[in-house]
């Protein structure tokens, strides 16, 4: 899996794994013959099912011929990707792609008979204890509907030097946490950042470095494996 620059975790409720298998081997097989829409690489074990999907995008890009002075068209494609994890065991869905594929593929799942897409919220004490292992530290909050000097304020946001800062300032103000940005180690002397949106349960990384294969192999395990509770 390559890290795309956003992910994103829902909560899922099913009563039957078996379901859920046989729902996406079906999703696989309806596309097998498209060209330009599709599900591959469907992989299952005890606790993981995991697919990827891909979409081709067209568009027509308009040029003005100066000497003709007429228009000609050009059709360009580009083809947008996404990689799907069900984890059985901790009843997460897990779409690593773009906004726009993941909203396509959430209105695809949200109307499946076999497993049922929760209302789901992300906890700030929950993504400290998962990302623990990567050395990560909280460097801003972002709070919603806070009273600063008798004035309400929709939305807020402070830089801090660590987590326990974080945490306390979290803490004293009392206002809902809306997103939190960490800094995590990703070489030597290099960092990246995670900025996670807690209400929308969406991740986006900064993609300006390239981190160190042991920590990106962390960092996956640790989004796929995930515990919502």
């Amino acid at each position: 899996m390559s890290i795309e620059p956003y992910v994103y975790i829902k909560k899922i409720n099913f009563f039957k794994k078996e379901e859920v298998i046989s729902y996406f081997q079906k999703l696989e097989q309806k596309f097998r013959d498209s060209s330009v829409e599709g599900y591959f690489d469907l992989e299952i074990d005890k606790d993981f099912l995991s697919l990827k999907y891909y979409r081709v995008l067209s568009t027509t890009d308009l040029i003005v011929d100066n000497l003709s002075k007429q228009v000609l068209s050009d059709e360009i494609s580009s083809v947008i990707k996404a990689d799907i994890i069900i984890n059985f065991y901790y009843k997460t869905l897990v779409i690593w792609g773009r906004p726009s594929i993941y909203k396509s593929l959430y209105s695809e799942f949200l109307h499946n008979k076999h497993f049922e897409i929760k209302s789901t919220i992300l906890q700030m004490d929950c993504l400290i204890k998962s990302f623990k292992d990567v050395d990560a530290e909280i460097v801003q909050i972002a709070l919603k509907d806070v009273r600063i000097l008798g004035k309400h304020v929709t939305r807020v946001s402070f830089s801090t030097n660590n987590t326990e800062d974080a945490i306390y300032l979290a803490k004293k103000i009392g206002a809902k946490i809306v997103t939190i940005k960490f800094k995590i180690p990703a070489k030597i002397n290099e960092f990246f950042y995670i900025e996670i949106n807690l209400l929308e349960c969406e991740f986006k990384f900064s993609t300006t470095i390239l981190m160190d294969s042991i920590v990106k192999e962390k960092l996956e395990e640790i989004i796929n494996t995930m515990n919502l509770n």
